[in-house]
């Protein structure tokens, strides 16, 4: 009874599946050179002269001058079969099983399934991955569940780490606790431990390790980056049904669905405003130091979305990136938005302009000639050819434009006499 209760309330003493301790789940996942291959053998079914007659072959259809009738297949030797199959690391449509593999340092939260896992075991779980991303440690959940549900479990949780797919089988394969601690080095699995046991977590402190993260402020902030996005999506949808089916979810008319989202936003806009300033006022811009990556970018996206703010934060915007507290491409973005609504050429091409009955263009730009290296610099992968692709279509063809044509064309726009530029 008492081995039986051990096994249970911690992990089997021996482990001999294909992710024990020791074991590297990428190499696992290939087959050597010269493998044996499963072979097959093709039973054909033909009438021949008003008898039925099998002819037997490795594959290939038979020269047989009769009536074909069916054929059937047979197995008749095993291949290699890899020990670790099935497993892969996907979310939002994306496999990421490649890029988790090779990181170094990554700690990785199994719970099969969320709607049968011990919640209890969450206590520990958030505080084991809260001091593995101090030190400087990638965490990751993966779970069978989907992402609505994952993403609701992580909020209720409060829980420092995104979950991600994969199946359930694979899950219950690598660890046996629902849910499970296991931490990996470059696909290499080093430990593996029920969540009873989290506290024996052997974890070094790295040279990228951040002893001042405000986990509090993180959630914080990551809730109101997930309002701050709450309507925006629905924004950009094209009238259908997909449109209508969100329209009535809301309980709205499909006429109003517009006006009403926009509301709705702005109203959220409004509080996220206040929580980020009240923040800003009192702990300085919440970084990449204080809470980690993406949540850096929280209150960046929060001023982004109120332009009549930008002006009084853009100098603690630029500070912070120039610190490293936060991608200096997002400061370009938010200085560019601020030079274009003051009516100046921008710096790095972010802003673009859609004007009723007029075509499309990139904002014009303060020495054009140089802006590729200017974008390059500020973190940009794209020219400004590319990114002008990417945002008006593949037909669309960067054309230099005068501060003055475009204060024309944005004044015709008011006046609701725009008119395409040449």
């Amino acid at each position: 009874m008492f081995f039986g209760m051990h096994v249970l309330e911690h992990l089997p003493l021996l482990d001999f599946r294909a992710y024990k301790v020791g074991s590297n789940i990428a190499e696992g996942m290939k087959t050597p050179e010269g493998a044996p291959e499963a072979t097959f053998e093709y039973r054909w079914k033909f009438n021949i002269d008003g008898k039925e007659e099998v002819i037997t072959t490795e594959g290939g259809y038979p020269q047989v001058d009769g009536e074909f009738i069916s054929y059937e297949v047979l197995q008749t030797a095993e291949g290699y079969e890899p020990p670790v199959h099935d497993f892969t690391i996907e979310r939002g449509g994306e496999n990421y099983t490649t890029e988790f593999l090779e990181k170094e340092n990554l700690v990785v939260i199994v719970a099969y399934n969320l709607t049968s896992t011990e919640r209890e075991g969450y206590y520990n779980i958030r505080t084991t991955a809260e001091d593995a991303i101090r030190k400087g440690y990638n965490v990751i959940g993966l779970s069978s569940s989907s992402q609505e549900v994952t993403d609701e479990f992580v909020q209720a949780f409060k829980l420092p780490f995104n979950f991600y797919f994969t199946d359930e089988t694979v899950l219950k394969t690598i660890v046996r606790a629902n849910p499970g601690i296991v931490s990996l080095h470059k696909g290499t699995i080093l430990q593996k431990l029920h969540y009873n046991d989290a506290q024996d977590l052997r974890l070094q402190t790295l040279e990228n390790s951040k002893p001042n993260l405000d986990f509090t402020l993180k959630h914080e902030l990551d809730s109101i980056a997930i309002l701050d996005q709450k309507y925006r999506r629905m924004m950009y949808l094209q009238d259908g049904e997909e449109k209508n089916a969100e329209a009535k979810k809301l309980g709205v008319a499909p006429e109003e669905f517009q006006n009403f989202i926009w509301k709705q936003q702005e109203l959220l806009d409004s509080i996220n405003l206040e929580r980020i300033e009240y923040t800003i006022k009192t702990k300085g811009y919440p970084g990449k130091s204080i809470v980690g990556e993406p949540t850096n970018t929280a209150a960046w996206y929060v001023i982004q979305h109120n332009p009549d703010k930008i002006p009084t934060y853009i100098d603690t915007i630029k500070k912070a990136g120039k610190d490293g507290e936060l991608p200096y491409r997002l400061v370009a973005m938010m200085e560019d938005r601020l030079l274009m609504s003051n009516g100046e050429p921008q710096i790095y091409g972010t802003q673009g302009a859609t004007y009723p009955n007029m075509a499309d263009f990139i904002w014009p730009i303060a020495d054009p000639q140089d802006v590729n290296e200017r974008r390059a610099a500020a973190g940009f992968p794209q020219t400004i050819e590319q990114y002008g692709k990417d945002l008006f279509g593949q037909e669309f063809e960067y054309k230099e434009i005068t501060i003055d044509e475009a204060l024309a064309a944005k004044q015709q726009m008011l006046e609701g006499k725009a008119a395409p530029i040449d």
